[in-house]
């Protein structure tokens, strides 16, 4: 299908850029100029979002919160990049990067190198999620080079770092951008290829292309549901009428949240090592499970493979045993102790519930009420399993859960969870469509309780790829 096509939107975030264009990035797009405008939006983790890393199905929905970038042709070979607002975040909002940077010697710099040079300014490292797409196009081959430079405006209502997938909107919209000005024509699941790799190799997370899926491929209201082995889209799907998903953004992240969630990867590479090597050795399988842990089923994991696997083990008996695989010795810290079975027993039960959630979805016979209420309690105990066994919670997400919780049914609210793979951030909330009063209740005695401005999110927007583009200048 075609990438994109140039429509016109009432979308009030594009008549904000557009309206306050000269205010904003004067200084940064040239007047009587065509500045190319496209949009991303952010997302919530419904169902299985930290578990895709090991083959789950996942469910997501596209918020209205989005990013909204414009770039525009200059004649040198510069990037002049204008996030409005990020500077109250604590970061650079203007950020200057030379193509030409790109190379050292003639020769095109590895991925490493670039990472070190876009990463090194905390202040300024928020760019790499722009500037490493220009890069990642040399490097996999699909420019040769740059005969010009872009001045390119942003701006973002996806907070930052609460689990909402911004940067995966601010890179979706990045390459987006990018296939328009250099006439590029790459398709969509490439597009989402090289914005996952942006995470990997530029900015050095560990993430996959569950985030990015929703950016370029979300529709308004649907939960877009994604088997991740690796990334099968299987379709989306609506709520009963009357139904909704939201979000409360708890305006906390867990100070060490990058660190456990680490932890968290590495304690599931570890379990799988035990098990698929097991299988491997008792059954001569070359491939047990295709790769992927989420192939076994909760009663296979609780009767077979439990046992096999320790509560806990420290990272320097797992590696004395380890022989070779090099990349899983490198997650492996010799020091820490790693909470083994808990962990794989989350993410193969998270992958149960994610497809338990579907088939209630599709249940169409069963009176609507019903279903939400179990749809409810499968996202609780999904929290409950997030929070235990993985330990990734903040003493504010969980509050927020039992807020909804308290409140149930009665008030229209049937179940709550946290999402993504943080600690802390941003919970998800299953509600009927009446029910803005007892959320922004909710929000005010969470405030009352700790202080904090509870962000909702309250509404849904189409991908990257249903938007399209507009072009727009000022004088």
């Amino acid at each position: 299908m075609p990438f994109f096509s140039l429509k016109r939107t009432s979308n009030p975030l594009i008549q904000s850029f557009t309206e306050n264009n000269k205010r904003n990035f004067g200084g940064i797009f040239y007047p009587r100029r065509k500045i190319t405008v496209v949009r991303a939006p952010g997302r919530i983790d419904v169902m299985g979002g930290i578990a895709s890393k090991c083959g789950a199905t996942t469910l997501e929905m596209p918020l209205q919160e989005a990013v909204v970038l414009g770039i525009q042709e200059r004649n040198d070979r510069q990037l002049l990049i204008r996030s409005v607002g990020i500077d109250q975040q604590e970061y650079t909002p203007t950020v200057n990067f030379n193509l030409d940077e790109f190379w050292c010697n003639g020769r095109l710099r590895s991925y490493r190198e670039i990472q070190r040079k876009i990463t090194r300014d905390q202040g300024k490292s928020w760019a790499g999620h722009v500037a490493g797409i220009f890069f990642i196009l040399l490097k996999e081959h699909i420019l040769d080079g740059y005969d010009y430079g872009a001045n390119i405006g942003i701006i973002s209502t996806v907070p930052i770092k609460r689990g909402v997938a911004s940067s995966a909107a601010l890179e979706a919209a990045t390459i987006t951008a990018l296939n328009r000005i250099y006439n590029i024509k790459l398709d969509a699941d490439e597009s989402v290829k090289l914005c996952s790799f942006a995470e990997t190799y530029i900015m050095g997370r560990q993430r996959n292309s569950i985030e990015h899926l929703s950016a370029f491929w979300g529709e308004t209201a649907k939960l877009l549901a994604v088997h991740y082995q690796p990334d099968e889209i299987i379709g989306t799907y609506t709520l009963p009428k009357g139904f909704r998903i939201i979000g409360i953004n708890s305006k906390i992240r867990h100070n060490k949240a990058d660190e456990r969630s680490k932890m968290v990867f590495a304690s599931m590479d570890i379990g799988k090592h035990i098990i698929i090597n097991h299988v491997k050795r008792t059954e001569n399988i070359a491939n047990p499970f295709d790769g992927y842990l989420c192939n076994i089923t909760p009663e296979e994991f609780d009767s077979t493979f439990k046992k096999l696997i320790p509560g806990q083990v420290l990272g320097h008996e797992f590696l004395r045993e380890l022989k070779g695989e090099k990349k899983l010795r490198d997650c492996i810290d010799p020091e820490k102790k790693y909470r083994v079975r808990s962990n794989v027993q989350h993410m193969i039960h998270e992958n149960a519930r994610s497809q338990k959630f579907i088939d209630i979805l599709l249940d169409k016979e069963r009176d609507a009420e019903d279903r939400m209420l179990e749809a409810g309690e499968i996202m609780y105990d999904s929290d409950e399993s997030y929070s235990r066994k993985l330990g990734l919670k903040t003493k504010e997400t969980d509050l927020l859960v039992s807020l909804v919780k308290e409140r149930g049914q009665r008030q229209g609210l049937y179940g709550a969870k946290c999402t993504s793979d943080g600690s802390g951030g941003t919970i998800a909330v299953l509600a009927a469509n009446d029910t803005d009063d007892v959320l922004k209740n909710i929000a005010a005695q969470y405030h009352d309780e700790t202080g904090l401005e509870a962000q909702l999110f309250l509404n849904s927007s189409p991908g990257a790829l249903a938007f399209g583009m507009q072009s727009v200048q000022f004088d």
